[in-house]
């Protein structure tokens, strides 16, 4: 998950989802998943963008 990561952060990758406020915790790092990764796929798919996922 790090290589996607840099990638985020470098601007490589632009996909926003909204946050659901109630998740928000103010914590600089998550440390639980909300979405599995297979469901993070899925949905990344679904949008159409081509992305190597």
């Amino acid at each position: 998950m790090k290589p996607l990561s840099g990638k985020c952060r470098r601007g490589d990758i632009n996909h926003h989802s909204p946050l659901d406020p109630v998740l928000a915790d103010g914590e600089s790092r998550q440390d639980t998943l909300v979405t599995s990764i297979d469901g993070q796929k899925d949905a990344l798919r679904k949008k159409g963008c081509n992305c190597k996922i």
